[in-house]
């Protein structure tokens, strides 16, 4: 139906889809864990159900792997299946907006096989100013068993990723807000700053002031001129956040430039969870590689 190449489908194409995709609604506020769900209950695009971050997107019960572990295969392919996704059907993802925790669900989608994963430009505020129809309270759909696997998306250990550092054989992404990343402020993590090494390009940057996502040559363009990340070059790209989140997003920002990236899902959390972490502030750039 839409090109899997790149994972941004508009508001409009998804209400012309209708009942032919999957629709899965990701609201959530850290400060707020209920508040989506209680969202999703007042109004949300028609036929979507609703997945949680805390409980559906991570495992919580998984141990020094950051504040949202990735959930396991078996976890994800069961998430798949209890939401009703289908294989040979579209399934579209969103938020309140930017799509920081619907991107989650994207990769976790697309790792499992999924190929037909897409993000709804704009969320679910550009679906209301689009005039879009709405439903309310909780949606009646028929859960299966799902029959994908996991690895169509590549991840990274943290030992991996600590001798590729080393080596200066990658180029490590920290999609957090610059004041996080630089040490400035730190909201949520009990140390403040980054993984020593990572260069910071916030999540927010992929979208343009009227919150919709730029465009492929915008992207690659920031990248490049701005950040000084050569996308043509084979140096490997590891993406990284505060707890694997929002990392997803800048992977799908680079998939809608055809470039293919890595992400390390511990992420910052998970890295301060070592015995005597490494921790640098302030800014770095790839100079230092």
């Amino acid at each position: 139906m839409w090109n899997p190449a790149d994972p941004v489908v508009s508001s409009d194409d998804v209400r012309t889809c209708g009942a032919e995709c999957s629709i899965v609604d990701c609201r959530f506020d850290l400060a707020r864990p209920d508040w989506g769900r209680q969202e999703f209950l007042e109004a949300h695009v028609p036929g979507a159900r609703y997945a949680h971050l805390d409980h559906d997107l991570a495992d919580l019960a998984i141990s020094r792997h950051g504040r949202h572990p990735l959930p396991d295969t078996r976890a994800t392919l069961r998430l798949l299946g209890r939401l009703g996704v289908e294989p040979n059907r579209p399934l579209v993802v969103y938020d309140q907006g930017a799509g920081a925790i619907a991107a989650r669900l994207w990769w976790m989608a697309r790792d499992a096989g999924h190929h037909e994963s897409y993000l709804m430009d704009g969320g679910f505020g550009h679906w209301l100013a689009a005039g879009h129809p709405v439903e309310s309270g909780p949606c009646t759909y028929s859960a299966s068993s799902y029959p994908g696997h996991r690895g169509h998306m590549p991840t990274i250990s943290i030992e991996n990723l600590a001798a590729a550092l080393e080596s200066h054989n990658v180029i490590l992404v920290d999609a957090r807000d610059g004041r996080r990343y630089a040490g400035i402020e730190e909201p949520i993590d009990r140390i403040s700053g980054h993984i020593p090494g990572a260069v910071n390009i916030p999540f927010k940057n992929n979208i343009g002031a009227d919150g919709l996502w730029r465009s492929a040559a915008q992207i690659a363009a920031d990248w490049r001129h701005v950040h000084g990340v050569d996308l043509s070059a084979n140096t490997p790209i590891v993406m990284s956040c505060g707890s694997g989140v929002t990392a997803c997003h800048n992977i799908a920002a680079l998939a809608r430039c055809g470039v293919r990236s890595t992400l390390f899902a511990p992420s910052y959390s998970g890295w301060l969870e070592q015995e005597n972490p490494r921790v640098a502030t302030g800014s770095e750039s790839l100079r230092d590689y």
